[in-house]
């Protein structure tokens, strides 16, 4: 960009302090963070964290007032082996992403952290490589990165799968 996209008076402005805080060192277990993978704000101004190290998601008011959690290590539905991702998806939905060697799971969790139905994403092409989750748009399609695995030098693509290979 060579200039700003916003007018004067349109700036983000950056507080001396936070607007919340969520997590702590020592308190109850719902506070403690680690291995953040990803924050969502939802519309009501619901903050949800995914925590990679208890693979779970929790909810917290605009307060930071903790709310509810949802998903557990596992591999039922809802449940995550390794959380890795987490995104707003149509709506106030949440969609996370579950990935390890041999498992890519998509699963969308309600705002009230109902899980609601999973997915493993195909890579369109068929083309052997690496597929990671990068983000979500409002109409339910999503962005992924593909490594190509016979290459391993050569650069990733960044593919948007359609909804109806969802």
């Amino acid at each position: 960009s060579r200039s700003p996209a916003w007018r004067a008076g349109e700036e983000w402005l950056i507080p001396d302090s936070p607007l919340v805080s969520i997590g702590t060192v020592d308190g109850p277990a719902e506070y403690q963070l680690t291995d953040v993978r990803g924050v969502v704000g939802l519309s009501d101004g619901r903050i949800v964290v995914a925590d990679g190290a208890s693979n779970t998601l929790r909810a917290f008011g605009p307060d930071g007032r903790y709310l509810w959690s949802s998903g557990r290590k596992g591999q039922g539905p809802g449940d995550f082996v390794r959380l890795a991702r987490l995104a707003r998806y149509r709506g106030d939905s949440l969609l996370a992403f579950d990935f390890t060697v041999g498992r890519r799971v998509f699963s969308v969790i309600g705002p009230t952290g109902r899980f609601a139905r999973s997915w493993h994403p195909q890579n369109p092409d068929a083309s052997p490589g690496s597929l990671r989750f990068i983000g979500a748009w409002e109409d339910g399609t999503v962005a992924m990165s593909v490594a190509p695995m016979a290459r391993p030098s050569s650069p990733p693509r960044v593919i948007r799968l359609p909804a109806q290979l969802l």
